[in-house]
């Protein structure tokens, strides 16, 4: 049985000790707190796996306790209690750092659901990044990254913002974060008025548009933002699943793209959520989908696509300052120009050896054309392209391998693809020779 860690927040203690005792009562290990100052104090000291912090309460409300939360970096996730679905109080907690909230009032089943989902998922520490660009909540399972799914919906105001609201709750999330695969959740949903950003929403719109795994567009009621957005989509990327309340009539242009009709009322979820994630599952399990209408009648727009995102820029950094500081003193740093081109000419080699799957000349690039140290030509010969961009050269001082001292070392990202679509990246150290056949690869480290 389950003994996660939970902390209630709030200052009617009624409340408080009955969802302790409810909680109890699953298997969890609760904790109480009337007020966000004590509630702040267990949260710094025990770091409970999940935070129940009420939005109302006396002295410092659960907004202020949520960004001390955030603000002393505490390995926890949040839910907010509120007393009603306030668009603007939504919003603003959910762009705060909250995982979730809750409607006091609503089912205790739909509550634990929300609590059950929260747990699966471990948050980690978000990074603000320079002005107008996203900061991602970086979610991982116990054991891997959760694909992100971003969800093009009408956000609307009002009643509607209610209505569409409602159509996320029940339908759109619990499809998504609801999915999973040998026993773990594999995608979680995005929207773009919950993000965490500074800066133009639209900039971040687009990121998502780019960088998400896959993306779910509502097009009821024809919202034109939402075709907008689907239209940068389909020219970006592949793995767009279309959703539509029964009756809408999609445009010409649309119509003959694969819709998925759901029935907006109660009891609606039950056929819809299924069929989504029929679809959500088969993305998983496989990278060949080409769904997008743009990429089927322009299939070269694949080739310039890689996998490059924020994530990938703090990977590149990560590893560049990895690269520094392990040859910070052993180094000198300009390389000879006729140098320089002979590497990258190596490279360019490895690259169309690749494409070609020629095994004879993609060992012609390293050390007595035999496997090097850490890197199998099988592997690489299974991708249908290659492309590797060198990003940092050193001459290495007295820096041996196996007895061989080595001439230089560079840092490269290489994009892989796999059947006309850029699927994975990495970032490798290369140690390199001059021999008096040229320079050759020795070994690589990841």
């Amino acid at each position: 049985m389950s003994k996660e860690k939970i902390l209630i927040i709030d200052d009617d203690p009624s409340v408080a000790m009955g969802t302790a005792k409810l909680l109890e009562i699953e298997g969890y290990y609760a904790l109480k707190a009337y007020g966000g100052a004590e509630g702040l104090r267990l949260a710094t000291q025990e770091h409970p796996d999940l935070i129940l912090l009420d939005a109302k309460m006396s002295g410092m409300d659960g907004y202020e306790v949520l960004l001390k939360i955030k603000e002393r970096r505490i390995p926890t996730r949040v839910i907010m209690l509120t007393a009603n679905r306030d668009k603007n109080n939504i919003v603003k907690f959910m762009r705060a750092g909250a995982c979730d909230y809750f409607v006091k009032g609503d089912s205790w089943d739909y509550h634990l659901n929300a609590i059950k989902r929260a747990l699966e998922v471990e948050e980690t520490i978000n990074q603000h990044g320079s002005e107008g660009t996203p900061v991602f909540e970086g979610t991982i399972t116990k054991s891997e990254a959760l694909k992100t799914c971003f969800v093009v919906m009408p956000i609307g105001s009002g009643e509607m913002y209610e209505d569409y609201l409602n159509r996320y709750e029940n339908i759109i999330k619990p499809a998504i974060d609801g999915l999973k695969i040998d026993s773990k959740q594999v995608y979680k949903s995005v929207r773009a008025d919950f993000v965490s950003q500074t800066g133009s929403i639209t900039r971040t719109i687009l990121d998502y548009l780019f960088s998400s795994d896959v993306v779910i567009a509502d097009l009821s009621d024809l919202n034109p933002n939402v075709f907008y957005e689907l239209g940068v989509r389909h020219s970006l990327r592949n793995k767009t699943i279309l959703i539509a309340a029964k009756d809408t009539k999609p445009p010409f242009d649309v119509g003959d793209l694969k819709i998925i009709f759901y029935e907006n009322k109660i009891g609606g979820e039950k056929k819809v959520i299924p069929e989504i994630q029929a679809i959500l599952r088969r993305f998983a399990e496989s990278e060949e989908q080409i769904d997008s209408p743009v990429l089927q009648a322009i299939p070269k727009l694949l080739f310039p696509l890689a996998d490059y995102s924020l994530e990938m820029e703090i990977k590149e950094l990560k590893a560049t300052v990895s690269f520094l500081e392990e040859f910070s003193e052993a180094t000198r740093w300009n390389l000879p120009t006729a140098d320089v081109d002979e590497i990258i000419n190596l490279f360019l080699a490895r690259d169309n050896s690749v494409s070609a799957k020629n095994k004879s000349g993609f060992f012609e690039t390293q050390l007595d054309n035999q496997e090097i140290a850490g890197g199998s030509s099988s592997g690489y010969l299974k991708c249908s392209k290659m492309a590797t961009s060198i990003l940092k050269y050193v001459i290495l001082v007295d820096k041996q391998y196996k007895e061989i001292y080595l001439d230089y070392a560079v840092l490269v990202r290489e994009d892989y693809e796999h059947n006309n679509k850029y699927s994975h990246s990495a970032h490798l150290i290369y140690y390199l020779l001059k021999t008096n056949k040229g320079i050759k690869i020795v070994a690589l480290e990841s």
